[in-house]
């Protein structure tokens, strides 16, 4: 029996991923039935077939997902399907409120993926040298089977740069503060090097 083994996340659909979080987020599962739904979901290799597979051979099919799930994906600003681009939302702090609302309401559920990713991704409409638009906002329901069709990597960039912004936000945020709560101390306050105090 021949077993493929997907190595990347470009290799897996948001679809696909969506059934594996949730499966490793099912707290009634152990730490090995969650390995085997990893197999079963990633690989199509059903329980049954896993129980006759020799153990060194599933160990290196669980290895080689952990290895896959290890892996950071850089953010796509855009994409091809069937025949038409897609582009990442161009200015983040133009999103509109419905836009803003569902992306957060989607964003972190494993279960929404998809229409988190129809909120950000959406068809070019106009393009002007290396800038674009994309199509006007109207809900989620629109593209999100078509977000459900492509890589995982294509959300897992998205989370990783939310991620990194997030930090880089509240790092500036911690600066700033910190900077608040210093004294500011007046000028002349200090004597010159050489002076004298009395």
């Amino acid at each position: 029996m021949t077993v493929v083994v997907p190595e990347s996340m470009h290799e897996v659909t948001v679809g696909t991923y969506m059934q594996l979080v949730k499966a490793m987020r099912n707290q009634e599962l152990t730490d090995v039935q969650r390995q085997k739904k990893a197999v079963q979901i990633l690989c199509g290799l059903t329980a049954a077939q896993q129980k006759r597979m020799p153990v060194k051979y599933r160990d290196e099919i669980v290895a080689t997902i952990d290895r896959m799930l290890e892996r950071t994906y850089r953010l796509q600003r855009t994409f091809e399907h069937d025949g038409t681009t897609y582009g990442l939302h161009p200015i983040l702090d133009e999103m509109s409120l419905g836009e803003f609302v569902d992306a957060r309401a989607y964003a972190g559920d494993p279960e929404k993926v998809h229409r988190f990713l129809a909120v950000m991704y959406r068809p070019i409409s106009a393009t002007k040298k290396e800038r674009y638009q994309i199509e006007p906002y109207g809900g989620s329901d629109k593209y999100k089977e078509v977000m459900r069709q492509q890589p995982a990597s294509l959300y897992l960039g998205l989370e990783a740069f939310f991620l990194h912004l997030a930090n880089v936000l509240m790092t500036s945020t911690l600066s700033s503060t910190k900077r608040a709560q210093t004294p500011q101390i007046e000028k002349g306050a200090f004597p010159k090097s050489g002076d004298t105090m009395e």
